[in-house]
């Protein structure tokens, strides 16, 4: 009787193998690296500018799987989960450690696919990959992705002030229609909603349009869906949000594709989580003139409502008018 371990494990090269892959498929010279994978620690320079360090992590059954899930899709969507804290803080990514916790059964090209799709997300947004680790796990691959980055004025989730303007970047809902799209294995569903959840992409292009002095009060990413992260905001700042329910912005696949199977995509929109938006309050003085100054700022981000007391908590105002508490809903790891 054949030992599938064993005939999987001859389909993988030693851990000073697969290192030494990695090295090659992250090669790509970056001056600021002055030792990068193969030493016992990476020696990067070190900006002149406050430091940002975050870390994502990514396990098999939870976050993704892999009969739908590409290895190329893998290591893009876990860069970029990560990039999207640094986009929030309006900072530039700079290092990146990689830990993989690998199982044996997989293909033997699982780990050069996996780091082909976040090395080109990397190379396009400037980081270095310069270490991490590799580990065997029996059951369920595991990703962990660490991150510096740095910021001359970074953004935080403590700023905001009662009457500030609420915007959001880009559209909600879109990454968990793909979820649904990709778990009833739909025929031919659209390619942004598949795109929206496998290959998100963190929105330093809004971060960076965002750097007027005094403009941004505070800031999130939309990682766990809108209900949830604007109650972080609410609560790292001390204050309360309203929301016009009519005014969040969803994607027109992301609506027709729930229409069609009897969901209000406002549903996705509050809850589905993973759409890496971001959430941004902003001094509606500041926001009026740099609006006017600068019309690219429209089509980046949606006002959807304002900050009020902390004593009035988050709510939405319906499309009949009626305001109630918004939805306690979202991604949590522990409360599934």
């Amino acid at each position: 009787m054949t030992d599938r371990r064993a005939d999987a494990d001859k389909n993988h090269p030693n851990e000073f193998a697969l290192t030494e892959r990695i090295r090659r498929a992250t090669a790509r010279p970056v001056a600021r690296v002055r030792v990068g994978i193969g030493d016992d620690a990476a020696v990067c320079e070190s900006p002149q500018a406050p430091l940002l360090l975050c870390s994502d992590a990514m396990v098999e059954g939870t976050h993704f799987r892999l009969d739908w899930c590409r290895p190329e899709d893998l290591g893009h969507k876990a860069l970029a989960a990560c990039l999207s804290d640094i986009a929030a803080m309006r900072g530039r990514p700079l290092y990146a450690l990689v830990s993989l916790a690998l199982r044996p059964d997989l293909p033997a090209d699982f780990i050069d696919r996996f780091y082909m799709g976040l090395e080109t997300l990397a190379a396009r947004l400037d980081v270095a990959v310069v270490g991490g680790d590799l580990a065997r796990a029996d059951h369920q691959v595991f990703v962990d992705i660490a991150l510096a980055g740095a910021a001359d004025a970074p953004a935080t989730r403590s700023g905001a002030r009662p009457g500030d303007l609420l915007l959001v970047s880009g559209t909600l809902g879109s990454a968990r229609a793909g979820l649904v799209a990709l778990e009833g294995a739909e025929r031919n569903p659209p390619a942004e909603l598949l795109d929206a959840h496998l290959r998100p992409e963190p929105r330093f292009d809004v971060a960076r349009a965002l750097d007027a002095p005094g403009l941004v009060t505070a800031m999130i990413d939309v990682s766990d869906g809108l209900a949830a992260d604007v109650r972080r905001l609410a609560r790292a700042s001390a204050c309360g949000f309203i929301i016009e329910e009519t005014a969040i912005p969803i994607a027109t696949a992301a609506r027709d594709f729930a229409s069609a199977r009897g969901i209000d995509p406002l549903d996705w929109a509050w809850s589905g989580g993973e759409d890496y938006q971001l959430l941004v309050a902003v001094d509606p003085d500041a926001w009026s003139e740099q609006a006017a100054a600068r019309p690219e700022l429209k089509r980046l981000l949606t006002p959807v409502g304002r900050a009020t007391a902390a004593e009035a908590g988050v709510q939405r105002v319906k499309s009949d008018g009626t305001r109630e508490d918004a939805p306690d809903s979202g991604w949590d790891h522990f409360r599934r």
